[in-house]
């Protein structure tokens, strides 16, 4: 009974067998070891465009998970050098996709494979931080960091909202003839200069806000700063500069042979009325007499420094009148020297903007103290004045004191009771 049983039981075995062969089942066979699988049903596991391979002939997505900042990223790799991809929707204020958007890596790296439409896709990203530059006609351009992990996918949402593209003229305010080289200033967001016809434009899209404020200058003109108008056409911008009939001469004198700056700033600022506009600036050799023409009437602040030094600025306040002539001697590294502390039960006393106001309430000289709360002031000339501290909401004045015109004035300010010490 047995033999005749045997035949049949070693057909079934085969039959069996082939079946599974056959079909592809993935049955853990003991008596194979792994050298000897010829069919490799211990498939490893292999990872193509973010999903596992799948035995039965369909794919199964890798688990992703969401980082703290809201990054939804995706096993796509296990080498630790793996390139990742980042991947996207770029969309307006409303929520809606924005059609056509630019944008780059910054080290530049990957490849854009397309931005159109509703999202965005790079991929062949080396693992690393990245700065993403995105942008889009009439749109203006953000920034946003990505840290690309290996093998992974890094997921975002940029949000552009629209601005505005700025363009028009700068004229001569009599004759109405253009101003060439001005240059314009849309509150920091944009500098251009104008063309031969006196014609700008913004080379980029910036924001609405930045039409609150635009500051003109041209060597030639006084400095003016606009304000936005309900009637502003940022697309035909008509901007004109004036200038006077006065003219100003100075000349800035070392005191002695021992002081060694060869150059310094100046600039002219229009104060009447409690302002404090910008007119003039430029770089003047010490010793040399220089000019600034076509001044308007008013109250000015002629103010001199020394970029690159620790010197004080010089302030020298006049009356500009009508096609008037203002001739100026400046004495620099003379007069009295006014060295100072500043003292504080906080110690917040580094970096403290400190100036010395005449009787006018004019500030004659200004410097920021040093670390240890000290400040120098020098070329301070006679006469009787209160020491400026920015300190507290937002600054306060001294009681007043003399000062000689020669030699030393030591003071010392106490910070907490915003007075000289005795």
């Amino acid at each position: 009974m047995v033999r005749k049983t045997l035949p049949l039981l070693g057909l079934f075995l085969v039959v069996f067998i082939g079946t599974i062969l056959l079909v592809g089942g993935d049955f853990d066979l003991g008596f194979l070891k792994p050298s000897e699988d010829p069919q490799g049903f211990r498939k490893s596991t292999r990872l193509t465009n973010g999903s596992e391979d799948d035995p039965a002939g369909g794919t199964t997505q890798n688990p992703s998970r969401e980082t703290e900042n809201g990054e939804n990223i995706v096993e796509n790799g296990e080498s630790p050098d793996a390139p990742g991809l980042i991947s996207g929707q770029v969309i307006d204020e409303t929520g809606l996709p924005v059609d056509t958007a630019s944008m780059n890596l910054v080290p530049g790296a990957g490849n854009l494979v397309r931005a159109e439409g509703k999202d965005f896709l790079i991929e062949d990203v080396p693992p690393g931080e990245y700065q993403m530059a995105v942008w889009s006609d009439g749109y203006v351009a953000v920034r946003i960091s990505v840290v690309v992990k290996p093998g992974r996918r890094t997921h975002r949402v940029v949000k552009l909202t629209s601005g505005i593209q700025p363009e028009g003229r700068v004229i001569d305010e009599i004759d109405q003839t253009p101003i060439r080289d001005a240059i314009v200033k849309f509150s920091g967001q944009a500098t251009v200069r104008s063309d031969k016809d006196g014609r700008f434009k913004t080379p980029y899209t910036i924001p609405t806000t930045a039409l609150d404020q635009i500051s003109v200058s041209h060597p030639e003109y006084d400095q003016y700063t606009y304000l936005r108008t309900p009637t502003l056409d940022p697309k035909r911008l008509i901007i004109p500069l004036s200038r006077g009939n006065g003219q100003i001469t100075a000349r800035l004198l070392p005191s002695s042979d021992t002081f060694k700056v060869k150059d310094a700033r100046v600039r002219l600022f229009f104060t009447t009325g409690n302002r404090n506009d910008l007119r003039r600036e430029k770089l003047v050799k010490i010793g040399r007499q220089f000019e600034i023409p076509r001044v308007h009437p008013g109250l000015y602040d002629l103010v001199v420094d020394f970029p690159g030094t620790r010197l004080p600025e010089i302030h020298r306040s006049f009356l500009m009148k009508m096609k008037g002539q203002r001739h100026l001697e400046i004495e620099v590294g003379g007069g009295t020297v006014v060295e100072g502390t500043l003292t504080s039960r906080a110690g917040l006393v580094s970096g403290r903007r400190v100036a010395l106001i005449n009787e006018q309430g004019r500030v004659v000289a200004a410097v920021n103290s040093d670390p240890e709360g000290k400040f120098r002031l020098l070329a301070v000339p006679q006469g009787t004045y209160r020491v400026k501290v920015w300190y507290g909401n937002p600054w306060f004045n001294t009681d007043a004191f003399q000062v000689s015109g020669t030699g030393k004035a030591k003071v010392a300010v106490d910070c907490d009771r915003q007075r000289l010490k005795r």
